[in-house]
């Protein structure tokens, strides 16, 4: 299942493609370290997370 990761800095959205959860979860903290802002990993089905409930429902073992 593709996730989509978008985020914004400086007015400027930015928008990447992952198909591993946990890629999409790399490439949004290596974003938030960027200074990007308001970033969510978004499903196939169009649900958002944000890196914090991502990375904590990985560590549990369930799907974001």
């Amino acid at each position: 299942m593709p996730y989509t990761i978008r985020a914004e800095r400086n007015a400027q959205p930015r928008s990447e493609t992952r198909v591993q959860p946990s890629s999409a979860v790399v490439l949004a903290m290596r974003w938030a370290e960027q200074g990007y802002q308001t970033i969510r990993i978004i499903d196939e089905a169009g649900r958002a997370l944000d890196i914090r409930t991502a990375q904590q429902r990985l560590a549990r073992g369930l799907r974001l």
